[in-house]
């Protein structure tokens, strides 16, 4: 659809722009207790501001570490730390190239499915670049939800 390529197109463009944040990586004590520590507050007052108990805050600092803190709780955490919580997800490549290299595996596949059955017809398939390009943009322009079933 052509509204989803659009989409698609704006958001890399934007992807493009905040890709640089790829390279922060979480502070070794998470960056509640980072952030906490670099404002110079403690445990106590952060559990307070939270409120919250003070146990509170160091399950919270331990969960970061451990991947298992919720949104909720980050972002609460997030607030008495005078910050805002960023949430998004930033594709490792443009989801224009993801969309297109999943077509040609889809087309690829169809293909192998009808070589199999050619074959024992004794006959063959083209294989050939540009056939499997025009076809997955065919796919992709008529049937892009199709792509993901292989």
């Amino acid at each position: 659809m052509k509204t989803q390529k659009l989409i698609r197109l704006q958001l890399d463009k934007q992807f493009d722009e905040i890709r640089h944040i790829l390279k922060f990586e979480r502070p070794l004590l998470g960056w509640v207790k980072t952030l906490r520590n670099a404002l110079g507050m403690t445990a106590a007052q952060l559990a307070k501001r939270m409120n919250v108990s003070q146990a509170r805050v160091s399950n919270i600092e331990s969960a970061e570490i451990e991947g298992t803190l919720t949104l909720n709780k980050l972002n609460g955490a997030a607030e008495a730390l005078n910050c805002k919580l960023v949430y998004f997800l930033i594709p490792e490549k443009n989801l224009e190239e993801i969309v297109k290299e999943q077509a040609k595996k889809a087309v690829l596949k169809n293909n192998e499915n009808v070589a199999h059955s050619m074959g024992l017809e004794d006959q063959s398939v083209v294989r050939e670049r540009e056939f499997i390009e025009a076809e997955a943009e065919t796919l992709i322009f008529k049937e892009s939800n199709k792509i993901w079933e292989s």
